[in-house]
């Protein structure tokens, strides 16, 4: 599920029940406005609903995206 970022309630505040994107090639976790999804290949997208589905996967949170925990 990728979330449109004008449906967040506040762009850079996290919480628990929002979209999370990763890499299945790595080991971090980001929200859809963090400029490093970029990097990562439509292709090797992972998304998960919440960042506690993330972490139960393994993922760990990106140090360098506004909002994440």
């Amino acid at each position: 599920k990728i979330v449109n970022i004008s449906q967040t309630p506040d762009v850079g505040q996290a919480t628990e029940n929002q979209t999370v994107i990763a890499s299945k090639n790595g080991a971090k976790y980001y929200f859809p406005w963090c400029g490093a999804l970029n990097r990562i290949k439509q292709e090797n997208r992972v998304s998960f609903v919440s960042p506690e589905l993330a972490r139960a996967a393994g993922y760990t949170p990106a140090a360098n995206c506004k909002g994440v925990k």
